[in-house]
């Protein structure tokens, strides 16, 4: 597996798989505003992104996102970080902050919405991290969070290993493997409703 610390020190390596995803997809609707579309989150709300990366997802829905809203962008590698805030620029109502979702350095019951797109299973200890967004998420508030599934990008992987067989490992399954939507909202779901 390759080194998350190299593959995520800024969004280059990042870059790169999301022009993959751009110029091969067979559903041509833009991801980033496909998933905006699908939040229910409440004008003046307090949102949290855990492992924002480079913030295409908010730079993509910029003109949607409301001014009320009070957004921390957050990643633990603060290349991200700061290409984040280099692509999204000032804004009254974001802050960019280093955190790591296994220790989040809000108090408990802050935010109305949290988001962790695609990273819960780059996370030693999801259980310790799904009880830290518990405790920062208000009683009401909502968690969302994406993944991947066993057969993501199946096609591209198989493409791969027979264009060069020494490639070595499949990274999308290793990632199902350790959180992907067959088990996620399992495992989510039982950690919640224990606490």
């Amino acid at each position: 597996m390759p080194d998350l610390n190299e593959q995520y020190q800024d969004s280059s390596n990042l870059n790169i798989r999301i022009k993959i995803h751009e110029r091969y997809s067979t559903n041509k609707e833009d991801w980033h505003k496909w998933l905006f579309d699908h939040y229910d989150i409440k004008p003046g709300s307090r949102v949290l992104e855990l492992g924002c990366r480079d913030g295409t997802f908010w730079l993509k829905n910029k003109e949607r996102v409301p001014e009320e809203w009070k957004i921390t962008l957050s990643d633990v590698s603060s290349g991200m970080l700061n290409d984040a805030q280099r692509n999204l620029g000032d804004s009254v109502n974001v802050i960019f902050k280093s955190i790591d979702i296994r220790e989040i350095s809000f108090g408990d019951n802050r935010f109305d919405a949290i988001i962790a797109n695609h990273m819960l299973y780059y996370v030693p200890d999801r259980e310790q991290a799904i009880e830290e967004v518990r405790r920062v998420l208000k009683q009401a508030g909502v968690f969302y969070s994406s993944t991947i599934g066993k057969e993501h990008m199946s096609g591209f992987n198989d493409f791969l290993t027979r264009f060069d067989p020494n490639i070595g490992f499949n990274m999308t399954k290793i990632q199902a493997d350790a959180f992907g939507l067959e088990e996620q909202r399992r495992a989510i779901e039982a950690l919640f409703l224990s606490m």
